[in-house]
């Protein structure tokens, strides 16, 4: 791509699609190449790569719609029947900027102060509506609440469907730093924030339950913030149906129907973004046709065959928080913590320790077994 081309603005729609935080730069750029080739239609080439639904696209040329016709008395309703400039708990509606079938984000603006309004659907958010506003309420004016979760403003019913609304974030999320993957102390300093953070929700009883990079904002003096608490339902009811993009940040249990979910869910997502500071790709690869079968079996990729300089115990802490099932893992994020600040201090790890410790009892439990075998 020459200069020309590369200082082009990208079409309205790439535009929106960018500012919903639906893709990233990369993505969009990969696309417009991919659009000249083929001629066809920028959300044809992006549904076919995986980085949108067609209900997304759909969602934004009814946005690109409403952006052409104005928003003047006459202005086309909102999603959940808002307007321009109808108040929300004290905050006036400026735009909406994503939506979705679990609900609506839409830019909100009070005393010169702009929040991220959120709204649940109730229809595909059955019985996580509550959960989604207890959450915010056990953040809702805390002092003490660490800076690598968002900010809790308010929470109540809009129209009949329950919001929050929480600090806006202009700069972008976790995917725009990424890259290659970064080297093992920026990656150790980010996880050590986000966990202290889920070590604070735990605490309180608040599960997260759709931890992923987008969900975790970029603010401008570099730190970042983690929106989005019990918003997504725990369990998927249908794999299939929900983009291959947010399946592979899901953890087994999640893929199962009757299962548990809870702290020990978070602590699965916590190792798959470690992995990804340090290796710069997701543990799981969005593509793979087999990718339910894979998480539910534990097949992810170990870390140092990606990155071989990233330290033994550093593969030994996030193995363990990626382990298939739950009661193989930390707890919750504040004992994972433990073992993040063993990192930093240059002391040995708990899952070091316990890796020694059942691989001792498996040559044992087999030792045994032979005996039985060769007596039997």
């Amino acid at each position: 791509m020459n200069s020309g081309e590369r200082n082009r603005p990208p079409s309205l729609f790439g535009r929106m699609a960018l500012a919903r935080r639906l893709i990233t730069e990369g993505q969009l750029e990969e696309c417009l190449t991919l659009q000249k080739e083929s001629g066809q239609r920028l959300g044809e080439v992006l549904v076919e790569k995986g980085y949108l639904t067609q209900e997304e696209v759909f969602e934004i040329i009814r946005l690109q719609h409403n952006r052409k016709v104005g928003r003047g008395p006459g202005a086309p309703t909102l999603s959940f029947g808002l307007k321009v400039n109808d108040a929300v708990d004290g905050y006036f509606v400026k735009r909406e900027i994503a939506s979705s079938r679990l609900g609506a984000t839409f830019d909100v603006v009070k005393d010169q102060q702009n929040a991220a309004l959120k709204i649940m659907n109730k229809e595909h958010g059955a019985g996580q509506g509550p959960r989604f506003r207890e959450a915010a309420r056990a953040f809702l004016g805390l002092p003490e609440l660490p800076r690598s979760i968002a900010q809790i403003y308010g929470e109540g019913l809009c129209n009949g469907s329950d919001y929050v609304l929480s600090e806006w974030f202009s700069v972008g999320d976790l995917r725009t730093r990424l890259g290659q993957g970064l080297p093992s102390e920026d990656a150790l300093e980010i996880i050590l924030s986000l966990t202290e953070g889920f070590a604070f929700a735990h605490g309180k009883n608040v599960i997260h339950g759709d931890l992923r990079p987008r969900k975790i904002m970029l603010r401008g003096d570099g730190s970042f913030g983690i929106r989005d608490f019990s918003f997504a339902p725990f369990i998927v009811s249908d794999p299939e149906d929900s983009k291959r993009s947010e399946r592979r940040y899901l953890a087994p249990e999640q893929l199962t129907p009757a299962s548990d979910c809870g702290p020990r869910t978070d602590v699965y997502a916590l190792g798959l973004v470690y992995f990804e500071l340090l290796t710069g790709q997701s543990a799981f690869e969005e593509k793979d046709e087999q990718l339910c079968s894979r998480i539910r079996q534990g097949r992810s990729p170990r870390v140092r065959k990606l990155k071989d300089e990233v330290p033994k115990d550093v593969e030994s802490v996030i193995g363990r928080c990626l382990a298939t099932l739950p009661n193989q893992r930390y707890g919750d994020a504040s004992a994972l913590l433990e073992d993040l600040r063993c990192l930093k201090d240059g002391r040995a790890v708990r899952a070091q320790r316990m890796r020694s410790t059942r691989k001792i009892v498996g040559w044992l439990k087999r030792w045994f077994n032979r005996d039985e075998t060769i007596n039997g």
